[in-house]
């Protein structure tokens, strides 16, 4: 199996194929293909739809039995969707950016290059939030096990004053690989100093500054720092390498 790989990714290689532009319709039925095989298509019975800017509307059907299909156009009943362009597909077919990193932000009225919406007449329930991460993380994400790649080598985006790449969320969960390069300040805008769930804060690599509950501290790295609900806390980086760390945030309202 591993020679045959081998000479697959030589014959790319040498044809040109390997990273070349693919198609939307190619890449979409890709999505479609690899979601059939995930226990996240058997979750609940789903359709929604797909705007590419510039290459057209899509809809994806899941009966919530495995079975997975793609149309074009958008749903004819009311559903949400996702709208992006093909440079950002592209870059979450090829693994360099997950949809969830895409899609992260600081506030609601931030542009991201993928986002959702809902078409006229849809109500979403009251736990799509928590379904729709999950549901988008699961959707998105290539490959069974899904792995989530970080670090210099894929597309971060610069969010709450830092680079940051979403790893997973779901209901109660939200966790996410932080750098902090000199000059980075995380949380600078009091108004985004306070969570009303608790946060650990993984440091694996370099050294920053903290001021958590209005405590200065140095954080550095393989060491975890406890955050409980309703302290502020921000982070900044003097120091000329990078600082990087895991953050998780969990429990109601997480």
């Amino acid at each position: 199996m591993r020679k045959l790989i081998g000479i697959i990714f030589i014959f790319l290689c040498l044809t040109g194929l390997w990273g070349q532009d693919m198609s939307t319709r190619d890449m979409l039925e890709f999505f479609v293909r690899d979601f059939k095989t995930d226990p996240a298509a058997m979750d609940r019975p789903v359709t929604f739809g797909i705007k590419i800017k510039d290459k057209g509307d899509w809809q994806v059907m899941v009966d919530g039995k495995g079975g997975v299909e793609l149309k074009m156009g958008m749903p004819a009943a009311p559903s949400m969707y996702y709208i992006t362009d093909y440079k950002t597909l592209l870059m979450i077919y090829r693994g360099q950016m997950s949809a969830l990193t895409a899609m992260g932000r600081a506030r609601m009225s931030e542009k991201t290059p993928m986002d959702f919406g809902f078409m006229e007449g849809f109500q979403p329930g009251p736990d799509f939030v928590g379904w729709g991460v999950k549901f988008t993380f699961h959707f998105w994400t290539r490959g069974t096990p899904e792995i989530i790649r970080f670090g210099e080598d894929t597309r971060s985006r610069f969010v709450h004053g830092a680079l940051a790449k979403v790893l997973y969320y779901e209901k109660g969960l939200r966790s996410g690989w932080y750098q902090i390069k000199k000059g980075h300040h995380v949380n600078a805008d009091p108004k985004d100093q306070k969570n009303p769930f608790p946060t650990l804060i993984i440091m694996i690599k370099g050294a920053a500054r903290a001021r958590i509950g209005g405590k200065l501290i140095e954080l550095k790295k393989e060491s975890c720092l406890h955050i409980p609900p309703g302290v502020t806390h921000e982070f900044w980086n003097d120091n000329e390498e990078p600082a990087e760390c895991i953050i998780v945030m969990f429990g109601t309202g997480a």
